[in-house]
């Protein structure tokens, strides 16, 4: 889509020279007072405004005040008949980011406003970027006691003040992106931006263009100059996760990056510096991608600097109690239960179960468990089959015993909401009235007062 820009003048002829000039590459939305200005900022999404300085009723100083208590974001241009240096002053420090003099040159217009909706995206980008890293932050560092994974924060404390190529592998959910995150808050860029991206959820026809930006042009939707993620995060880091979607034309040109510590902006012939660590994140299938040519060997020992190999949860796991703990502490935060621990039986599952999904299905069913919970204890028979261990299958009897207690409970609680009306617990049930005297009999229920 191409970018919105909200032209503020009260002079019909300059609104319609703001149009006739940049209609082709923009979406112009005029307004004829600073009234009409801010009803449209209030009522679109708009990259730029282009506001005039002089006019009746509301002047271009009071409504950039206003603008910027809406939307303390908004970027705006102001446009003057002449360099007032006070007036342009005091715009500049209500926020304005430029000016421009009547009468202009459309050169000189054009080239503004392309710096300024390229410097716009910057700082959004970048504004996203600090709420992200700050977001996962909260998330918390690794949960650990075994001896591989302390291995890991020992090589974690090593590696991180380099500068070097990092490799992260391992099974999915062992919790690879958190061993880059810490890399990343123990390294000298972290200070600097952290750009995320994962290539597998960007089309392949994307993909360079978000990794190296784009030129005006470069494509059909390229309605103007786009930065890359690599251009972001210059001075930082630059986390690829899910290295091996990464399509093998793009491959090529993160080789040429990692050689060269330049980028080439698709439809650009410009060879950009860049100071920028990499951090790569692949599962387990990396090597066979390699062996089978869906990645290309030079870059995968470029990327190989420094490996780190995160070990499944089935091989550490006396870090599934700590886990758990762990996950209990922040559902109960974000449920607002108090869900105290798991039973000893059901402590016992969780450690003979071999976690095929690894710590992301553990912090998974533990979300649902808490959720689902009634009472301060997670039970064995709160479990899934799946996680139930040989051991607990036995002592959870013979299927007739279970049959019985499950009507106990079934029954009782109907019983329960009915307020001891039988004729209307079998209407619940779908069983004769005969059928649930009975069954209260053999099950030895109470009868709730009416």
């Amino acid at each position: 889509m191409k970018p919105a820009i909200l032209t503020v003048d009260d002079e019909p002829s300059v609104l319609e020279s703001f149009c006739v000039a940049l209609e082709d590459d923009y979406r112009i939305i005029p307004a004829s007072d600073g009234k009409a200005g801010l009803e449209a900022l209030e009522a679109n999404n708009i990259d730029l405004v282009l506001l005039d300085i002089m006019m009746p009723k509301m002047d271009g100083i009071e409504t950039l005040r206003r603008m910027k208590k809406a939307d303390p974001d908004v970027d705006v241009i102001m446009v003057t008949v002449k360099k007032d240096v006070e007036s342009v002053v005091t715009c500049m420090k209500l926020g304005a980011r430029d000016y421009i003099s009547k009468p202009f040159q459309i050169e000189e217009l054009i080239h503004t406003i392309e710096r300024e909706l390229e410097a716009g995206t910057l700082r959004k980008e970048n504004r996203f970027l600090r709420s992200e890293i700050r977001g996962r932050s909260r998330e918390g560092h690794i949960v650990s006691r075994s001896n591989c994974m302390q291995h890991i924060s020992d090589t974690i404390a090593k590696v991180a003040p380099q500068d070097s190529t990092v490799l992260i592998t391992g099974e999915t959910g062992t919790g690879k992106e958190l061993v880059a995150l810490e890399i990343y808050r123990r390294s000298h860029r972290n200070t600097r931006p952290l750009c995320i991206v994962n290539c597998a959820a960007i089309p392949s026809e994307l993909i360079e263009s978000e990794l190296f930006g784009h030129e005006r042009g470069a494509f059909t939707s390229a309605y103007r100059k786009a930065i890359g993620k690599f251009e972001m995060a210059d001075g930082g880091t630059i986390l690829l996760d899910e290295i091996t979607a990464l399509p093998i034309e793009a491959q090529s040109r993160l080789l040429r990056v990692l050689q060269e510590h330049t980028i080439q902006r698709v439809g650009g012939r410009k060879a950009i510096p860049v100071d920028v660590r990499v951090i790569a994140i692949a599962n387990s299938a990396l090597k066979t991608a390699v062996s089978q040519s869906r990645f290309r060997e030079d870059l995968y020992y470029r990327l190989n600097v420094l490996p780190i190999e995160v070990p499944p949860l089935r091989e550490r796991k006396e870090d599934i109690p700590l886990l758990v703990n762990h996950f209990l502490d922040r559902f109960n935060k974000k449920t607002g239960k108090h869900i105290e621990a798991l039973s000893p039986e059901a402590l016992k599952c969780f450690v003979a179960y071999d976690w095929p999904g690894n710590v992301r299905e553990l912090e998974n069913l533990l979300e649902r468990l808490v959720v689902l919970a009634e009472h301060k204890l997670i039970s064995q028979e709160s479990l899934p089959v799946d996680i139930l261990s040989e051991e607990a299958f036995r002592s959870l009897g013979p299927l007739k015993e279970a049959v019985h207690e499950f009507e106990q409970r079934y029954i009782g609680a109907v019983l329960e909401k009915a307020r001891g009306n039988r004729s209307m617990t079998a209407d619940l049930l779908g069983i004769h009235r005969s059928t649930l005297t009975l069954k209260i009999q053999q099950l030895g229920l109470r009868e709730p007062n009416p």
